[in-house]
């Protein structure tokens, strides 16, 4: 069961839009195609938990830590 729609990060759609715009620098075109791939992976992870058969609820967003050090699920 999806709680909420998954939206491209902020951090995604503002590189997107300079890189129309400018050469970005190595540092920042890494940083776009990482959160490319990123965006598409957990989209397609979307994709095969739509229809399980079982209930479940699948949160994402979620800030983690351990050990201090800190992940994110989504």
């Amino acid at each position: 069961m999806k709680l909420k729609e998954r939206t491209e990060p902020m951090e995604l759609l503002v590189l997107r839009h300079l890189k129309n715009r400018m050469e970005l620098s190595a540092k920042d075109s890494f940083q776009l195609s990482s959160l490319e791939k990123g965006y598409a992976g957990e989209v397609m992870f979307d994709q095969m938990t739509e229809n399980l058969a079982e209930e479940r609820y699948i949160i994402d967003d979620l800030l983690l830590q351990v050990n201090n050090s800190f992940f994110s699920t989504g």
